[in-house]
């Protein structure tokens, strides 16, 4: 009896981890409802076989009463869809999961509601419409390269060339902060200098009252949030690069990996800026820019096999990277 009951066990576990087996690898149903207004002419049974739904389902959904509708009418439609769920691994993005499925990032975010699309994290379950399977994505090795061997280079380059700045009362960073009744006001001393306990990573936290402009128009295909250091913009071949603020050139030269390397020291705001795998630099180390001049081509130099401009936002107090949208509108 005890033998039977263990293979009866056995038998159940076995078959339970087939089925979540094949519901992770393979096509899974998923319900969503959707609104369709009605137009002249059309029928109930008509909009059922559009969408293939049973025209009792869309009746019973929307609580009518017979089969009769008319013009104007805003339906529920209880849609029934396959796909997959695909759980993201380290370096994927949700513009390369759209690619590799071959669906835009628009469908899988209308069917994944709580999706953020600049935010995806590892082991998060993303419902794909559609797919018959999971896929395996490619991650191109230089990205992986770029990560694992190159991602101190950058910084070691800030940090090897830092400069001593002074802050003056003129370039200081504003903030919007709430003050409660009972908090205590400190007013600066006429020497900015005196403020030994100023603290510049606490000043990141409240809501920067300055931004940058667009470096360039493009599209945005990685962001910060995404295991980068920065953002990748796509544009045409020999597109400009442009200052998204006043400053000052602080590095021109080649990078392993990033190719041709343009950084730019923004004093007042307490960052650089940094450009990645220009085609042609168009400045030099101690030029100043101002804002929207042009600084650099766009191009493909560096462990990237397309055109695009990596991006970054450092901090000028430890070359550490922030995330560019929160400087740019």
């Amino acid at each position: 009896m005890n033998k039977k009951i263990r293979l009866a066990i056995f038998i159940l576990v076995t078959c339970l981890s087939i089925s979540l087996a094949y519901s992770l690898l393979f096509a899974e149903t998923i319900s969503y409802s959707r609104y369709h207004i009605v137009k002249r002419g059309e029928s109930l049974y008509g909009i059922s076989k559009r969408y293939g739904v049973s025209w009792r389902e869309i009746k019973e959904r929307n609580n009518l009463s017979g089969i009769e509708i008319y013009p104007g009418q805003k339906l529920i439609i209880p849609v029934k869809i396959q796909g997959v769920y695909h759980t993201v691994k380290r370096y994927e993005t949700l513009w390369r999961i759209s690619k590799t499925y071959g669906i835009s990032q628009k469908e899988i975010c209308r069917l994944n509601h709580t999706l953020e699309p600049t935010q995806i994290k590892i082991g998060q379950r993303i419902f794909i419409p559609g797919a018959k399977e999971v896929k395996e994505l490619h991650i191109p090795e230089e990205l992986v390269l770029e990560k694992e061997k190159v991602k101190d280079s950058l910084e070691e380059t800030i940090i090897s060339s830092k400069e001593t700045v002074s802050i003056s009362e003129e370039t200081m960073v504003t903030y919007e902060k709430t003050i409660s009744a009972s908090e205590q006001i400190v007013t600066p001393s006429e020497s900015i200098s005196t403020l030994q306990s100023y603290k510049e990573e606490d000043t990141f936290t409240k809501k920067i009252t300055f931004s940058l402009t667009w470096p360039l128009e493009g599209e945005v295909i990685r962001y910060f949030e995404e295991g980068s250091s920065g953002i990748d913009i796509v544009a045409p071949e020999g597109t400009s690069i442009v200052a998204p603020a006043d400053g000052k050139v602080h590095f021109n030269g080649w990078l392993r990996g990033y190719g041709k390397t343009l950084i730019i020291k923004h004093n007042q705001l307490g960052i650089y800026t940094c450009y990645m795998h220009n085609s042609l630099n168009l400045v030099e180390i101690g030029d100043e820019v101002n804002i929207g001049d042009p600084i650099a081509k766009i191009g493909s130099t560096g462990t990237v096999k397309s055109t695009l401009l990596h991006f970054e936002v450092r901090k000028t107090s430890d070359g550490k990277p922030v995330n560019p949208l929160d400087y740019l509108p």
